[in-house]
């Protein structure tokens, strides 16, 4: 089980699964000798990508920190996320299997973009 948090807002339903991928900046060249070089690069920006179940009622799997909102709350939180440019923190907590926290947490600040 793990719980994620976009700024301040947690989803009801964790995502199933999310994609990390770290984009590349390195660039190849070929020499006038036919050698092939990589010239190595600082690693681009991350892209994490996943999809949200937002219920239109209350089910007992999903979690409300403030009681049940509908999808147009959670929706609403987005925008604002997306509208106001902002670097926010993304943040996901992983638990065992008696609820309680490991010592594994993911936390770093993002931007929202699709």
């Amino acid at each position: 089980m793990y719980q994620l948090f976009l700024g301040d807002m947690m989803p009801p339903v964790a995502p199933p699964r999310m994609r990390i991928r770290i984009n590349n900046q390195n660039q190849t060249i070929n020499l006038v000798s036919g050698e092939e070089v990589n010239l190595l690069k600082a690693a681009g920006l991350t892209d994490i990508t996943f999809s949200l179940l937002l219920p239109v009622r209350q089910y007992p799997f999903a979690r409300y920190l403030n009681g049940f909102q509908p999808p147009s709350y959670f929706l609403g939180e987005l925008e604002t996320l997306k509208i106001e440019r902002q670097p926010f923190e993304f943040v996901v907590i992983r638990s065992g299997d008696n609820g309680t926290t490991l010592d594994v947490e993911t936390s770093m600040s993002v931007s929202l973009e699709d």
